[in-house]
């Protein structure tokens, strides 16, 4: 009996994930592929105003390619073939892990790849935990770390959010040295200076020429509405906040990866 439902279970899964390609090779028959803009961030870099701007911009629907928010490192089949004939805006903290790489080749989808001091990222992102949610998709806060006082919650990050950082910016920047992805590289310290001008070369890295004169005033709407979680921005702010043995920490882990330059996020080159 016991088998018999085993080889059902499995039946049936098979036929689902079936249905799901023959969705796709319908909506590839019978529609063409619509436009994707997919902001890829590290978390606190203003990746909800970048595209709260961008979908104001273009008119394009904002719309999460995970599965949920807590797990959108990782890009889901359904949602993908659900907007193949939809012109999207998108944003998540997906890291160029062999399976992303084949589903954004198979969907033609070419990222923004959002960076920022990995050090000012990292008191954003404690204010985030105490304001907002200890519950974010790269970090969930050990229980009683928000009761403890600030030098141990930012220890914490150290030890256990910085490898997420650097390894979202190495995976992406190896993805592209090996040619798997075609990346637009965007700055938040960039977008901070002239948030009109970092978007514009969004939309001339998506063919969207034509959007471009919309952008100052989708920038100056979206600043008027709020809403878009904006923290701290003041760069340095990390450097002052952690110690500078906690930096040094951080700063070491780079070594793991001694043919990436870090430098756009911060750490310099050892020499």
């Amino acid at each position: 009996m016991t088998k018999l439902t085993q080889r059902l279970e499995r039946a049936l899964k098979t036929t689902s994930i079936r249905g799901l390609r023959l969705n796709q090779r319908f909506r590839r028959t019978f529609s063409k592929r619509a436009d994707c803009l997919f902001i890829t961030a590290m978390p606190k870099s203003a990746s909800t105003f970048v595209v709260a701007s961008l979908a104001e911009a273009t008119g394009y629907l904002r719309f999460f390619l995970g599965q949920d928010h807590l797990d959108e490192q990782d890009l889901y089949l359904p949602k993908l073939i659900d907007s193949w004939s939809m012109n999207i805006v998108c944003h998540q903290h997906t890291r160029a892990t062999k399976p992303n790489l084949e589903r954004m080749a198979e969907f033609s989808i070419r990222p923004v790849v959002l960076t920022r001091d990995i050090f000012d990222c990292l008191v954003s992102l404690r204010d985030h935990l105490e304001n907002e949610s200890a519950a974010t998709p790269t970090f969930i806060a050990p229980d009683g770390l928000l009761a403890r006082d600030k030098s141990d919650q930012l220890d914490a990050l150290a030890d256990l959010a910085a490898p997420w950082y650097l390894s979202f910016y190495a995976l992406w920047k190896e993805a592209e040295a090996r040619g798997e992805a075609e990346v637009h590289w965007l700055a938040y310290d960039d977008v901070m200076a002239d948030a009109n001008s970092a978007l514009k070369g969004v939309l001339d890295f998506y063919g969207l020429e034509g959007a471009t004169d919309a952008v100052d005033a989708a920038v100056a709407s979206v600043r008027e509405a709020g809403g878009t979680r904006r923290n701290q921005g003041t760069p340095g702010r990390g450097r002052e906040q952690l110690s500078t043995e906690q930096i040094e920490r951080i700063t070491g882990l780079s070594r793991h990866w001694p043919h990436i330059d870090f430098a756009p996020i911060g750490i310099a080159p050892s020499r």
